[in-house]
């Protein structure tokens, strides 16, 4: 750097550096990320992966209220039969077994009603499972009838979440909580039970190292942002009894709070090369 900073003894010169200076803060700040690894890098991924369950989920949920899936029966309009209120009709189903299909989807969920339309998320790469699917019935009464009967069934090994997709508004953002600095004996119904009365859980997930422990981290997903904000008021800075350290409790990072930060850090390193070579003139 002090080599570029030395060549710029004229204006045009001076903003070519400044734009390699500002060059070399981004590789330095993507080679420090890369480096960082351990815990941040696992809170990192944890985050990615939920935001980005959070936004195809909304993505396919708009799909399905805006008329259903190509190639899916389409459903009925408003009337006899129909479904008057699009929010009791759309379910999510979250925690299915990885090797189900869009057939053993419907199988199980078509004993309560006709289905409108019904989606299995996938990684569009590989085309594996996400474990998470949408089914819109033609009425109401199917939903309700889906959510009693399945929400909770054991199926492989795992315990199904079936439930009604929240629709997508304002209030639905931001719903993700961070929290750091729990003791290390802490399970996940432990953090469901300090969480759980500020409003209703959607999704739970503690961090925890190759012995099973807890990290010290965990996320919660509240159904809406009213609710995450209220265990961020009360929860954060709380010291809970054996621990040394109070809890820090925040609202998740998101993918474009990391790229404003991103920006922001190059946008000031540009900054700070530029007035130092301005003093040279």
């Amino acid at each position: 750097r002090r080599g570029v900073a030395w060549l710029a003894r004229t204006p045009r010169a001076r903003v070519v550096c400044v734009c390699t200076l500002a060059l070399l803060a981004m590789s330095e700040l993507m080679d420090d990320s890369m480096e960082s690894g351990g815990d941040t890098s696992q809170q990192q991924q944890q985050q990615q992966a939920e935001e980005q369950q959070q936004q195809q989920q909304q993505h396919q949920q708009q799909q399905l209220e805006e008329g259903g899936q190509g190639g899916e029966q389409q459903g009925p309009q408003m009337g006899e039969g129909g479904c008057g209120d699009e929010a009791q009709c759309n379910l999510i189903i979250n925690y299915l077994p990885p090797e189900w299909s869009e057939e053993t989807l419907r199988e199980m969920f078509a004993p309560f009603g006709p289905i409108a339309s019904q989606k299995l998320m996938t990684d569009p790469g590989t085309g594996k499972s996400l474990c998470y699917a949408f089914v819109k019935y033609e009425s109401s009464t199917a939903a309700s009838g889906a959510v009693e009967q399945m929400n909770g069934v054991q199926v492989s090994g795992k315990r199904l979440k079936v439930a009604f997709a929240r629709p997508s508004n304002e209030a639905t953002k931001r719903t993700n909580v961070y929290i750091a600095h729990l003791p290390n004996t802490t399970t996940q119904q432990n953090v469901v039970e300090l969480f759980g009365p500020f409003g209703n859980i959607i999704e739970s997930n503690i961090l925890k190292n190759s012995e099973g422990q807890c990290k010290g981290v965990a996320f919660v997903r509240y159904s809406v942002r009213e609710q995450a904000m209220a265990a961020i008021n009360a929860m954060n800075g709380a010291m809970l009894a054996g621990n040394t350290k109070p809890l820090v409790v925040k609202f998740a990072e998101t993918a474009e709070d990391k790229r404003k930060k991103y920006l922001q850090s190059s946008a000031s390193s540009a900054f700070n090369a530029y007035g130092g070579m301005s003093g040279m003139g």
